[in-house]
């Protein structure tokens, strides 16, 4: 999936980067989208280096630079710049850092077999919102053949 640039914000008075697209199916969302980490950094350069903002965003040439690229998989959001949970969750295949190094979106790779269960823990407690594992083509892990469930606890 690519950038679908309706479905994200940019506000510079918080530096929020948000996700604003429909949610995904389960959440009765009809046309969720998604997009790498790597084409999030790309798609926010590209923002950057507008000579004015328009639409959803307010990034342009004469504010702060929002990201910055260590590898495709490693995206850090800089100068106070920070992503919701709505626009971690339609993010995939690499990890997001920001608050300095304190806070960081890790992507998960799974390389097992499609009976292995996953439990995803967060502050300390079990996370009971499999999102990722969507059926129907709303989730990241579509294929119901090769889908890993989440354990809650």
């Amino acid at each position: 999936m690519a950038m679908v640039d309706a479905d994200w914000s940019v506000t510079n008075s918080t530096l929020v980067i948000d996700y604003i697209g429909d949610d995904h199916l389960r959440f009765g969302g009809s046309t969720p989208s998604y997009a790498t980490v790597a084409e999030f950094h790309k798609w926010l350069q590209d923002k950057s280096d507008d000579p004015t903002w328009a639409g959803n965003d307010e990034l342009q040439i004469s504010t702060l630079n929002p990201s910055s690229r260590s590898t495709d998989q490693i995206i850090t959001l800089i100068n106070g710049y920070t992503i919701t949970d709505a626009a971690a969750e339609h993010l995939y295949a690499g990890s997001i850092i920001q608050t300095d190094d304190d806070s960081i979106w890790d992507g998960i790779v799974n390389y097992g077999n499609s009976d292995v269960t996953i439990q995803i823990h967060q502050d300390g407690a079990v996370l009971t919102d499999d999102w990722w594992n969507l059926t129907g083509g709303g989730g990241l892990n579509a294929d119901t053949n090769k889908r890993v469930s989440q354990v809650g606890g």
